[in-house]
């Protein structure tokens, strides 16, 4: 299974590098360019990782991290990219759930893509269940006790 990386950025180039490797390493990446399309694209791709930059325009530094925090249950791992060295920065995005923080420079090595693969939390997929005999989801069982398809 194919897991989903979500890059925002407001560098087209660090977005690009950052996509590159990430997709050389096997990742989907999704980018966006600012903290608002993040947060359209955390709400409708589901990634199972943020990498964010800082510096993304449109929104305030830390709101991204807040909202994110704040409206979902189980929130993907944000990982922020630190643009400067300050300790007072690094402290306000652990303290508003940032996963890690890396600098730019970690970011765009080529190792990068497996060091963030061993903090990423493992796939977990949906057991099937047994119904009559047949292996189904979860979805089929509760179409067919609904009536809208024939039981098996």
């Amino acid at each position: 299974m194919t897991r989903s990386i979500l890059v925002v950025d407001d560098n087209p180039d660090v977005r690009e590098i950052v996509r590159i490797r990430l997709v050389r390493a096997g990742f989907a990446v999704i980018a966006a360019a600012d903290g608002l399309t993040g947060l359209v694209a955390v709400h409708y791709r589901s990634p199972a990782a943020v990498l964010l930059g800082l510096r993304a325009p449109t929104m305030a530094r830390f709101d991204f991290l807040a909202a994110v925090r704040r409206w979902y249950h189980r929130p993907p791992p944000v990982f922020v990219v630190n643009h400067s060295d300050d300790p007072e920065l690094h402290e306000r995005a652990q303290r508003l759930g940032a996963r890690a923080l890396f600098s730019e420079n970690e970011v765009l090595q080529r190792e990068f893509p497996d060091h963030l693969s061993g903090l990423l939390p493992p796939v977990v997929r949906p057991a099937p269940f047994i119904l009559d005999g047949y292996w189904a989801i979860d979805a089929i069982a509760r179409s067919a006790d609904r009536g809208m398809i024939p039981a098996f």
